[in-house]
């Protein structure tokens, strides 16, 4: 059990690396214990970026990739992710992020 929850804690910090690569994505919270929350942040206009951050979340849960799921953190819709997942390796965690940055072009 102790061996996932470093796994956890150490995805999380990857996932924190790979956001901070591109200036869409606002990290809300460090990553704590096996708990990331972030939120893409593409306009001014803070209404925009809450319904497009329901709208990734949606879209996630329907693909069936990850199981990301929204929250209210700091007035805002934030996404939360717990990459703690036995299966959840560096690879799955990047693809995961290649994967939303391709459907926020679409969105």
């Amino acid at each position: 059990m102790g061996e996932d929850i470093t796994k956890g804690i150490k995805n999380a910090e990857y996932i924190k690396k790979l956001l901070e690569q591109n200036d869409y994505w606002e990290l809300i919270t460090k990553p704590s214990i096996d708990i990331i929350s972030f939120r893409v942040k593409i306009s001014d206009n803070e209404i925009a970026n809450d319904y497009m951050n329901v709208r990734l979340s949606q879209y996630l849960l329907e693909d069936g990739y990850a199981m990301i799921t929204t929250t209210k953190l700091k007035g805002h819709t934030a996404l939360r992710m717990c990459p703690i997942h036995p299966e959840a390796t560096k690879d799955f965690l990047y693809n995961g992020i290649i994967n939303f940055i391709e459907k926020l072009n679409e969105l």
